[in-house]
């Protein structure tokens, strides 16, 4: 009976030694098993970045089609081997009439497409014959810490449109570009939708990504995609900004300091340039064209520098002339538009006293271009200056890197730098300080911020790079020269501008900081986002267009697709600064017809100030009182310390597609010398002129009538009102003071700009009658020249034969000055005054 125990133990021990063994094998099978995905991990650092999947040349694939990959790691990888692939494209998945989302109609252009795609084929080819295409990169291949390379299709090709050779090319067309294998010819990635895909050596999969563009539903079949690889919906490229995807690059989000972001494996690393991006999500957001540069751009802290600050009209042309005329060596030009010819002869003086000359120009503005920047250039060419235009032809495959050359800078000896926000015009650098636009210039002076320029200049002009300079020809339609019966004449046009504003020079210590658009313009932590919201008491925007949002056509609307500098200005009034916006109102800015203009943007923001109590307030210049004949500047004062001087509009198109170029100086000096002209125009501005009508009226400091008195009004003294606050009018006083008016029965005085933003209230209207429309039952007087704009006196049939039994025919009204009393309404968002009674009218003369 007792051997049974130690029969029990022997039992119990070949057990526990077969557990053991079984123990071993697991764990080193699970060891061998995870050796692959550890690997595929650590390689996992190099992802995909960019792919350019529709290009503008003919063939199937393109020539220039490119796959851009990154290291994003902090070692070399070797990447010998590696693969980029469509091996995971499949068929699209099938359309489901359960979806909700789909409307009916939608629906069936749906499944219309589908059964057309798949049946007689598409650009790529029929659905389930597409091949399995690798591109494999040569041995020796290792990609450096935080490093870049292009695969390209064509070397070639590439080089037409990016400015530079791949790093590999597939077909053999550049000796220089070594070649990588493709076994079955360069990868077709279908412009409608598609994945590609990165694989190591081995064939594991590093990195995916998978979009579709031609539709807003996320159809593409991931079936064969690893787990782990991507997750969530594929990018949608449809209405995703405002640019076509032909010819744009899909690239993966970038940091502050413009390095690839780290990988989520999901749609939302692609998405920082998309017309949805909202503040605060992304650090950058921009568009990415081929061609385009992508300049790193510091803040130069507490520098010494020297910087003289110019405005238009008072100072801009007689500046930019002393610039010129400090050079001796080289003068390096970027400007949209050159009309003035008194500008231009000091650049041929320039150039008689030996200085090299060379000036880049925009090739196809808005309204293209005049036939005096085509004289001029003419004659800049015979002077000896290099004149080059920045245009493009998309009928000759000739895309350009920006949509347009919109800056406006000079180099000066590669000593001074002048950048500003006005054309060589004859409104941005008036003659005489008595009519012109608003606009700001700084002539800088510091080394390094010269010789970031003079790269910048170097990169926009190198014809040996880029298709879209083209010298000036004589011969050349459109950019040669104008029409034989051209005749330059030099219009000066008088104004009644008054006030005086000499240049102010500062030598010092300051920051300096370069704002490029497209490179580091919506940066949110620095350049112009970061300014706004650097603010601690005080936020001044002067500027020429500032949309209520962005967003392309039918995918946009306020809060969907925000413009994103004014979001940060809601959000500097959020946080409790004071904020005040004043826009242009030229009448291309505040038609009716369009719903993102700047009477629709003021509006907004005061609508917005309203129902959340900020201290918040926007209005459009009264350019008649101001004396200016736009706002054309482009500026932003922070705590009367930091100042923005540049080119950008405020349009989603001035940050993501044009050169733009600005600067910030953070200095008290130049900060106050422009807030000084920022509350001149705002002091100024009145939305109407008031007369009135109780004997003694108080001004008080603030909306109180417990505050200090500022002055005393009695009857019939003549006010301007700034604005409306409550019970209070907001007035102006003592030339620059502004104080707050109680609310009575006073009259309201208009002209026929002010009635657009009075629509409901009853006052007088003043004005002189440039024309009349006659119809069949009324007459339409108006008092601009223009049928679109200003107001409309509604004159009907009976009222007629009342007016001119008493002071003739309606037509001996043109070219008078009147007086209408009445209430204004509004026809189509054109104000409107209905003339009922020959009382309302008075002939002033």
């Amino acid at each position: 009976m007792q051997p049974q125990p130690s029969i029990a133990r022997h039992q119990l021990f070949a057990h526990t030694v077969r557990w053991l063994c079984l123990g071993v094998f697991v764990l080193g099978a699970s060891v061998l098993y995870t050796t692959p995905s550890q690997s595929a991990g650590q390689k996992g650092k190099v992802v995909i970045t960019g792919v350019y999947f529709d290009g503008f040349m003919k063939g199937n694939p393109e020539p220039e089609e490119a796959i851009r990959i990154s290291n994003l790691s902090n070692r070399t990888v070797d990447i010998s081997g590696w693969i980029i692939s469509n091996r995971f494209y499949a068929p699209r998945k099938t359309l489901n009439d359960d979806d909700d989302d789909l409307t009916p109609s939608h629906r069936r252009s749906t499944r219309r497409r589908y059964r057309r795609r798949r049946y007689s084929g598409s650009r790529r080819g029929r659905f389930g014959r597409k091949k399995k295409q690798d591109v494999i990169l040569p041995p020796g291949t290792k990609l450096p810490p935080k490093a870049s390379i292009w695969i390209a299709h064509q070397a070639e090709a590439f080089k037409k449109y990016f400015g530079k050779y791949p790093a590999f090319e597939v077909k053999d067309t550049a000796s220089s570009v070594e070649k990588a294998r493709a076994p079955k010819g360069w990868p077709n990635f279908v412009a409608s939708y598609g994945i590609v895909s990165l694989h190591d050596e081995h064939g594991d999969t590093t990195d995916v990504v998978c979009y579709v563009r031609d539709t807003r539903k996320d159809n593409v079949n991931k079936e064969k995609v690893p787990n782990g690889q991507w997750s969530g919906p594929s990018v949608i490229l449809k209405g995703a900004n405002q640019y076509a995807w032909r010819g744009q690059v899909l690239a993966r989000d970038r940091d502050g300091k413009g390095s690839f972001k780290r990988d989520t494996n999901t749609a939302r690393d692609w998405d920082s340039s998309f017309g949805v991006a909202k503040l605060g999500v992304d650090p950058v957001h921009r568009v990415e064209l081929p061609g385009q540069s992508f300049f790193q751009l510091k803040n130069h802290r507490n520098v010494y520098a020297e910087v003289i600050a110019t405005s238009a009209p008072e100072n801009n042309f007689k500046g930019l002339l002393s610039g010129f005329r400090r050079a001796k060596k080289e003068l390096l030009v970027n400007i949209y538009q050159f009309t003035n010819a008194a500008i231009s002869d000091e650049l041929i003086k320039a150039r008689r006293r030996g200085v090299k000359v060379t000036v880049l120009m925009e090739g196809s503005p808005v309204g293209g271009v005049q036939k005096k920047s085509r004289y001029i250039g003419k004659l800049l060419t015979d002077a000896g200056a290099k004149v080059l235009w920045m245009r493009g032809r998309r009928s000759k495959k000739r895309p350009r890197r920006y949509r347009f050359n919109h800056a406006k800078y000079v180099i000066v000896d590669r000593k001074w730098v002048i950048i500003g926000s006005e054309n060589y015009g004859t409104t941005g650098h008036p003659l005489t300080p008595q009519f012109g636009n608003r606009g700001w210039e700084v002539h800088v002076k510091h080394p390094k911020i010269v010789k970031t320029m003079l790269k910048v200049f170097q990169d926009d002009t190198d014809t040996s790079r880029f298709m879209d300079l083209l010298p000036y020809m004589s011969h050349v339609h459109r950019w040669g020269l104008p029409p034989r019966t051209f005749r330059y004449k030099a219009k000066v046009k008088k104004g009644y501008y008054t006030y005086r504003k000499k240049p102010l020079r500062v030598r010092g210590r300051m920051d300096l900081q370069l704002v490029l658009s497209p490179d580091n313009s919506l940066h949110e932590k620095s350049s112009l986002i970061g300014t706004i919201l650097s603010c601690k008491r005080e936020v001044l925007a002067l500027q020429n267009s500032i949309p209520t949002y962005w967003g392309k056509k039918h995918f946009r609307s306020f809060w969907k697709t925000p413009d994103l500098p004014l979001m940060a200005l809601i959000k500097a009034a959020r946080k409790g600064c004071r904020v005040r916006v004043l826009l242009d109102s030229t009448w291309y800015h505040i038609q009716a017809s369009e719903k993102r203009d700047n009477d629709s943007t003021v509006l907004a923001l005061n609508n917005l100030a309203k129902r959340e109590g900020l201290d918040l307030q926007a209005k459009l210049i009264n350019l008649g009182s101001v004396g200016v004949s736009k706002i054309h500047a482009k500026g932003i004062i922070v705590d009367r310390e930091k100042v923005f001087i540049g080119s950008i509009n405020w349009t989603e198109n001035s940050f993501k597609g044009n050169r733009e170029v600005g600067i910030i100086i953070k200095h008290p000096k130049i900060a106050t010398y422009y807030t000084d002209l920022f509350m001149h125009d705002w002091v100024r501005s009145r939305i109407y002129q008031m007369v009135l009508m109780k004997r003694r009226t108080r001004v008080y400091k603030e909306p109180n009538k417990r505050s200090r008195v500022l002055q005393r009004f009695s009857y019939g003294d003549m006010v301007d009102v700034l604005a409306e606050n409550g019970d209070f009018y907001q007035v102006r006083v003592k030339d620059r003071t502004i104080g707050y008016l109680p609310k009575g029965p006073h009259t309201k005085l208009f002209n026929e700009f002010e009635t657009r933003w009075q629509i409901g209230a009853k006052g007088v209207v003043f004005g002189k009658i440039k024309t009349i429309r006659e119809k069949k039952k009324l007459a339409i007087m108006y008092m601009s020249p223009s049928f679109q704009r200003g107001l409309n006196i509604i004159v009907w049939g009976s009222t007629r034969e009342r007016i001119e039994r008493k002071i003739g025919t309606l037509k001996g009204l043109i070219g008078k000055h009147i007086q209408i009393q009445g209430k204004i309404s509004s026809y189509r968002g054109t104000p409107q005054i209905v003339l009922r009674d020959p009382k309302q009218l008075t002939i002033l003369r």
